[in-house]
């Protein structure tokens, strides 16, 4: 696996739309308050052609010009590291004009993106053995402001056990939340530990609508499903409605979990879409890396339950889960919804527990603030402790 040089404080982070972009409200101000947001944290920023762009039907601009910028900020431009501006719906589309051989010839650079740009994020691991971050687009970087402090925003990393973080003046004056300041500590080298959030946002607050107060009220509750516990395979062990319970009655003494791979994944929404292309490159990856097990790591956007359960069906009969170690699952945008009797967990469970390994559910990733950062193609090591989850991610 391939990892980006380090950045640091000075260097240049383009930013590229090859979804959808920063051409409308509130994505524009997003965006312009992002980039500022970023030059405050010492950082010089390059918006290419299209970061702005509402040239092209639901994204930034034609399929070809995405792939165009794709192609200019990841072999030409001199840039350190590249974030995405935002996700979208089509980025798919862009693959076929991707020249995947020169992306994997070119010395790699860090990448930043969610949702969407699952199909840049993905393609890299597995067609160009480069290693990039699920983790926020450019226009998350600006100040949110908080409803809230909980425990774990004001912790640094070295306060809970993990590597030294840049918790330095020009950290401070931007006032990144956590999961963008922990996505520039991995691409500076002063992380590989992330960890689960104590509280995470279902509805935002009232009011501004384009920079609205984040409302961090739901305690964070994972949910386990282990293959040989009472009940069946893909009985949930702490599916609790007592979002007060103590951590021990969350998870009994001796229902701590370990486990470790190589960590793949993303939205499952395009997953589903790149399986049986000749983009995804998944039979490659596992090949080439099955021998350490695979850790799969999705969420869902615009699928409900059953959408869920089928684009897991997909992936399953395309071979996908050879090898796997452990399942990873975040929080679905369509959180708690049911639909004649399939919900986010039986949807999951009642295909992945033949495989007999942990499934982990309602995590930090993905689209319901907040998120982990996380390093597709490393090697990760996946531990619980009780209600808590770390995500060791080591570069290797």
């Amino acid at each position: 696996m391939r990892y980006p040089k380090s950045i640091k404080k000075g260097d240049t982070l383009g930013i590229i739309a090859p979804s959808y972009g920063g051409s409308s409200s509130p994505f524009k101000e997003r965006l312009d308050a992002s980039i500022e947001n970023l030059k405050k944290a010492g950082y010089k920023v390059e918006p290419g052609p299209n970061a702005y762009a509402g040239k092209g039907l639901g994204k930034s601009n034609t399929p070809q010009a995405c792939a165009a910028e794709i192609m200019d900020f990841f072999t030409v431009r001199n840039v350190d590291a590249i974030i995405s501006a935002g996700g979208g719906e089509t980025m798919c589309e862009d693959l076929r004009y991707v020249d995947f051989e020169r992306l994997a010839a070119a010395s790699p650079k860090w990448f930043s993106g969610f949702s969407d740009n699952t199909n840049l994020t993905f393609t890299l691991a597995t067609q160009c053995d480069t290693a990039s971050i699920y983790g926020p687009n450019a226009a998350h970087f600006w100040a949110k402001p908080l409803s809230m402090r909980s425990g774990d925003e004001a912790e640094t990393g070295a306060q809970k056990g993990g590597s030294p973080v840049l918790a330095d003046e020009d950290f401070r004056s931007a006032n990144f939340g956590r999961p963008q300041r922990e996505t520039l500590e991995i691409m500076s080298g002063a992380r590989n530990i992330v960890r689960s959030h104590d509280f995470w946002e279902k509805e935002p607050l009232g009011g501004d609508e384009i920079f609205p107060t984040a409302n961090l009220a739901e305690p964070f509750s994972m949910k386990v499903s282990l293959p040989g516990e009472t009940g069946g395979a893909g009985a949930i062990i702490n599916d609790r409605d007592d979002r007060d319970a103590g951590v021990d009655d969350l998870c009994p003494e001796g229902k701590n979990v370990r486990f470790e791979g190589r960590l793949i994944g993303g939205c499952l929404d395009c997953l589903q879409v790149l399986a049986g292309t000749p983009y995804a490159g998944t039979e490659k990856f596992i090949k080439r890396y099955g021998n350490e097990g695979i850790i799969w790591f999705f969420e869902a956007c615009d699928l409900n339950p059953m959408g869920i359960r089928r684009a897991i069906w997909q992936l399953r009969e395309n071979g996908w889960f050879e090898g796997v170690k452990g399942f990873l699952v975040g929080r679905p945008l369509h959180y708690g919804e049911d639909c004649l009797g399939m919900n986010q967990y039986n949807a999951v469970t009642g295909l992945l527990s033949e495989f007999n390994v942990p499934i982990l559910m309602d995590l930090d990733i993905g689209h319901t603030d907040q998120m982990m950062p996380l390093v597709t193609g490393s090697h990760a090591v996946v531990e619980t402790k009780g209600n808590s989850l770390s995500v060791r991610q080591d570069l290797v």
